[in-house]
């Protein structure tokens, strides 16, 4: 879909340039009314009496219209959650719980959830930062940190429920969905909550689905994937503190460049302070003019950085960006390399094909040379691979890949 309306519209940004934008105006859009309508569902159940079910009302009215815009772009054939994570066979049951607890315990505490606490920081609360920094400081933590492997045990306990969504139940999604668009409604209407409220918070509804046809749909791209995403927070603000402070990524080969292009593209687009520093390992460097014109296909990557007299210079520094390629084959110079790596790209091709990339004496260096906190991600998803991975010392999951692949690998080093 992008490509044809970059075509379209003449576009010359690529689809993860315009992803930024596009989460810029949802996020304004969102804070702007989550602030007008006060939504915040800690303020619907233990907030001050007289505006309790005013707030109900909002939250009632915005989730009604998620859910129907939602199920509509499902229909259309705009999203497919087929591969989602949130349609995934198991449920971690144990981790549900204890995360919900957790984070309904900590809303009160802090006298409001995180949503809440990101539109009052927009407004200059010097509270609600403070709250903000050390709830994105725990998020990291429990995602890429010290308390990954207390989340990844308590997700390994999971259960099958014999549904994992509205359409397979009887009746279907528009039954189930309709069933429950009519309560919430009706709690809406029974709130007592202004019209300008009530209209807000349509208006809030209607960015969720928004979101999940921006990613899924219209952004859609073979080459530059953007991942099916609604509005979210834990992740983002995690992510953000984490990029704020690391910048080393780390590919076993260099190729044509294209990962570190793409890379340094994308860090530009996210407007990321600092230097990106790109180390990789190639065994044969490409002569530079067959690598500027294997590039010529991406005119929107900015290939025009990659400098050097017969091959890509061995150390190219630049105005925001440090590359450094190491001659060699990796089995021998990764051994001999001093730096830790913030994140890995592991794109040797199949491991059927190339078994030399995929040695697990080769991903153990992998994994001693990642600093705290570090990831990887790779499109292999083959079993000998990923379990050489976990004895390397990461937490290793497979999730939904891109565009034809199936599943891919992710992990975190503790």
């Amino acid at each position: 879909m992008f490509e044809t309306l970059s075509m379209t519209l003449g576009l010359d940004i690529g689809p993860r340039a315009v992803s930024v934008w596009l989460g810029l105006a949802l996020g304004i859009a969102f804070g702007a009314l989550a602030f007008l309508t006060r939504f915040c569902l800690r303020r619907a159940l233990v907030g001050p009496a007289p505006e309790r079910a005013p707030a109900r009302g909002v939250w009632a009215l915005a989730l009604a219209v998620a859910i129907l815009g939602t199920q509509i772009a499902v229909a259309a054939g705009w999203v497919d959650f087929a591969a989602h994570r949130f349609h995934a066979a198991s449920l971690p049951l144990v981790l549900i719980v204890a995360g919900g607890l957790l984070f309904g315990a900590g809303a009160v505490l802090a006298r409001g959830c995180i949503t809440r606490l990101t539109v009052l920081t927009g407004g200059g609360n010097l509270r609600a930062l403070t709250g903000l920094l050390v709830f994105a400081v725990t998020a990291h933590a429990t995602l890429q940190g010290l308390l990954m492997p207390l989340r990844t045990s308590l997700g390994a306990l999971t259960v099958t429920p014999p549904a994992v969504s509205l359409g397979d139940l009887p009746g279907g999604p528009w039954v189930w969905s309709g069933l429950l668009v009519a309560a919430l409604l009706l709690v809406a209407l029974r709130s007592g909550a202004g019209r300008g409220a009530l209209f807000g918070a349509a208006a809030l509804g209607a960015l969720v689905p928004a979101a999940w046809v921006a990613t899924g749909f219209v952004l859609f791209d073979e080459f530059d994937p953007i991942a099916l995403e609604g509005l979210s927070f834990t992740a983002p603000w995690a992510e953000t503190l984490f990029w704020s402070m690391a910048a080393s990524l780390t590919a076993p080969g260099f190729g044509t460049g294209l990962n570190f292009l793409a890379t340094l593209q994308a860090w530009r687009a996210a407007r990321i302070p600092g230097t990106l520093r790109f180390t990789s390992f190639e065994a044969y460097p490409m002569p530079l003019a067959d690598l500027q014109r294997a590039l010529s296909v991406y005119p929107d990557l900015p290939a025009e950085v990659l400098t050097g007299t017969g091959t890509v210079a061995p150390h190219l520094p630049g105005p925001d960006f440090d590359l450094t390629i190491v001659e060699g084959d990796a089995r021998q110079s990764l051994a001999q390399w001093q730096g830790l790596a913030d994140a890995w790209y592991l794109d040797g091709f199949s491991p059927a094909k190339n078994p030399e990339l995929w040695q697990a004496d080769l991903l153990e260096r992998v994994g001693a040379h990642t600093a705290p906190g570090g990831s990887f991600a790779t499109y292999t998803a083959a079993g000998d691979v990923r379990r050489a991975l976990q004895t390397a010392g990461f937490a290793v999951e497979r999730v939904p890949g891109y565009g034809r692949k199936r599943h891919m690998s992710r992990g975190w080093r503790a």
